[in-house]
């Protein structure tokens, strides 16, 4: 019969060890979960306390502006003279200057608080209104974008479909009862559209387009859209300002080829001006911008103009690495600002 081995005392000594250490190694784990999570709840905590103070920056940056475009208005009535010492010394002044000759102002940075505020003021005719086009304004805009010209009637006339009262379609155009067999079913605008991205519910309107890429139909030797919202807004009369528009904002104008456009930038921006000279590098009205481009005084004699009452404000809150900016079309009128658009977002 076989003999039982006594428990000694090594051997619960033993086990009493194997326990203990494994007590020890889950009290370890146990304390290592809660500092992991007390660490990440602290960096969230942190991150939402930082991202809470860059939007209160942010929006400490709209009342930035809108200093900015009050003292716009006596920086207006002396820009035929050199600034005083005082004005000098008022905070934005020569910001202030630019938005009186009709200019925009990029990137003005300022540090408040524990953060900075980076700051644009851009005159929103700068762009060209899309709800006030004609047929033979958006085809030339969709061959500057390089949208393949076998589009071109169907995209115009489901655009213009989609903002007509009148329920009878063009030629080329979209029956409201193809709206309404989609998933899910929507009716067309009927008028103006508010938004850009509005654009994607109209046939045709893919992203390739609205936004720029390679379309899914497109053949091996077409080059890439450029998009087309860089060129459009849905508020103003219409009429571009020519003090502040971008080099294809320029080159959509009727008659304005990419030579002229960059040469209308660099008048403005004083390019051709020698180091004597004075006089002010923003077109002041129209009369002075067709003495210096005669040749365009037919095709934009109604299309353009130099100052602005309409601005897209982009103001961006930054504390260590954390952003948070806003983007509103305001309209001035010399004192207050009527809000139109606003938008909130952490990436601009």
């Amino acid at each position: 019969m076989a003999s039982i081995n006594p428990v000694t005392p090594n051997s619960r000594q033993a086990a009493a060890l194997i326990v203990a250490i494994w007590v020890i190694g889950l009290l370890s784990l146990l304390v290592g979960s809660f500092a992991f999570q007390a660490h990440l709840e602290a960096r969230i905590t942190s991150y939402y306390r930082k991202r809470l103070t860059a939007e209160t920056i942010a929006r400490a940056g709209i009342e930035r502006a809108w200093v900015v475009m009050i003292n716009s208005g006596e920086a207006g009535r002396h820009l035929d003279r050199e600034p005083t010492a005082e004005e000098m010394e008022t905070p934005f002044w020569e910001e202030s200057r630019q938005l009186a000759r009709g200019m925009a102002v990029h990137n003005l940075v300022d540090q408040l608080g524990p953060g900075t505020i980076r700051l644009s003021i851009r005159p929103e005719p700068a762009r060209l209104n899309i709800n006030t086009l004609d047929e033979s304004d958006w085809t030339h805009i969709l061959e500057l974008c390089r949208v393949p010209e076998r589009w071109w009637d169907e995209l115009i006339d489901a655009f213009m479909d989609w903002t007509d009262p009148r329920e009878f379609p063009r030629l080329d155009g979209v029956d409201p009862d193809y709206y309404l067999g989609l998933d899910p079913p929507y009716q067309p605008r009927g008028g103006p559209i508010d938004s850009l991205d509005e654009l994607l519910l109209i046939k045709g309107f893919t992203p390739a387009i609205v936004y720029g890429g390679t379309h899914e139909d497109a053949q091996p030797d077409e080059p890439p859209m450029t998009g087309l919202t860089d060129l459009f807004t849905t508020v103003g009369d219409g009429k571009v300002n020519v003090n502040a528009a971008s080099l294809r904002v320029l080159m959509a104008l009727p008659g304005v080829d990419e030579q002229t456009a960059q040469d209308i930038i660099r008048v403005r921006d004083g390019v051709f001006l020698e180091e004597w000279q004075s006089e002010d590098a923003a077109f002041r009205d129209r009369r002075h911008f067709f003495r210096e481009f005669p040749g365009l005084a037919t095709e934009l004699e109604n299309r353009i103009v130099m100052q602005s009452s309409i601005y897209r404000i982009t103001s961006v809150g930054e504390v260590d690495g954390v952003e948070r900016g806003i983007e509103t079309t305001v309209q001035f009128d010399g004192n207050q600002l009527i809000f139109l658009r606003w938008s909130e977002s952490d990436r601009y």
